[in-house]
């Protein structure tokens, strides 16, 4: 019994570092897109305009689209580019992609979902429509790290 529990702890920690690490990764990708969204002109944020952006920053470009799209085969496209345009980040959107990943729920879907819209619109100039969009959300769910980043993006 006692080595049946410590089996289930090991998985239960490997499965929350797998969730952390890929929670780190993320904010890494927002927080980056967010800085380079500030450093270049929004028409260079395209699939046609991305040659001005270093491999890095291509990579981050390419990982935000997939983290802001609900399609998987949009998602699986983006991470792809990204991990060619940027080897160093192939473990860790190997973890991303594991088959044995955790579905999100219905209501983290509409979440990423909401928060996706709130990006399209920046990028596409609409702020004062991402800004109360995003206001909404903030209500919605408030302790969703992500809202200050957004702001960020909005100032």
């Amino acid at each position: 019994m006692e080595q049946k529990a410590l089996e289930e702890l090991k998985l239960l920690s490997e499965d929350l570092e797998k969730t952390l690490s890929a929670k780190v990764f993320e904010s890494y990708i927002k927080a980056k897109y967010e800085y380079i969204y500030e450093i270049y002109r929004p028409e260079i944020f395209t699939d046609e305009n991305i040659e001005a952006l270093t491999e890095l920053e291509t990579a981050v470009y390419y990982s935000n689209k997939a983290f802001a799209s609900k399609d998987n085969s949009e998602i699986a496209l983006n991470l792809k580019k990204a991990t060619e345009f940027y080897p160093p980040f192939k473990p860790i959107i190997a973890e991303l992609v594991a088959p044995n990943a955790k579905e999100n729920t219905p209501l983290e879907n509409k979440f990423k979902e909401l928060k996706a819209t709130i990006y399209k619109l920046i990028a596409t100039g609409k702020r004062q429509d991402a800004a109360e969009l995003l206001l909404k959300y903030a209500q919605i769910n408030p302790t969703d790290t992500d809202i200050n980043i957004i702001r960020g993006l909005l100032k």
